[in-house]
């Protein structure tokens, strides 16, 4: 199955509203950049943990961020 290119997460929003580079999310909470672009362009949903994290660190919630 084809994703859409223009299908997105409010993760990736979320990471640039905070001036983030993918890089220094993986630094700050352990998560991959290669994980954290699948996930924001919703190829792939995170493991309930790194979903947790990732809410956590951007002060949301997992609705928020990839519902």
């Amino acid at each position: 199955m084809k994703h859409s290119v223009w299908k997105r997460t409010r993760l990736s929003m979320k990471r640039k509203e905070c001036g983030l580079t993918m890089r220094q999310v993986e630094r700050l909470t352990g998560i991959p950049p290669a994980h954290l672009s699948m996930y924001e362009r919703a190829l792939v949903e995170p493991k309930v943990t790194n979903a947790l994290r990732l809410a956590r660190f951007f002060k949301t919630t997992v609705e928020d961020l990839f519902g």
